[in-house]
């Protein structure tokens, strides 16, 4: 792929992204557009093979590709069964992820050296 495409690809995903946020503060109903919109966006970086950065990846359900929006469409909460994580719990269709919650913690491609 030429450079070109990816500034492409990328613009189209930071976009789409920026839409379902719009759409959850504007019209929180409206659940069928914001699957729409995620599923589109996991589908064009499943299809281009790029990477979509933790946060984005994090903030949408893997299930159900609905954006994952505290007190809308999920719930968060903090545990300390094994050690202190994060549980976000999607509400339309029960998926659960688990996010630790150290302050050294880092993702395995973030890390220095890989």
């Amino acid at each position: 792929m030429g450079k070109g495409k990816d500034i492409d690809v990328f613009l189209r995903m930071n976009f789409l992204y920026q839409v379902m946020h719009k759409t959850i503060a504007k019209l929180p109903e409206n659940l069928g557009l914001l699957y729409y919109y995620g599923f589109t966006l996991q589908m064009i970086s499943q299809r281009t093979t790029s990477k979509l950065d933790h946060n984005i990846k994090s903030s949408i359900c893997k299930r159900c590709s609905v954006l994952l929006y505290p007190g809308l469409t999920s719930i968060v909460r903090l545990k300390r069964k094994r050690s202190k994580h994060r549980v976000v719990t999607c509400l339309l269709c029960g998926t659960r992820k688990r996010f630790l919650c150290r302050p050294d913690y880092q993702v395995w491609y973030d890390k220095p050296g890989t």
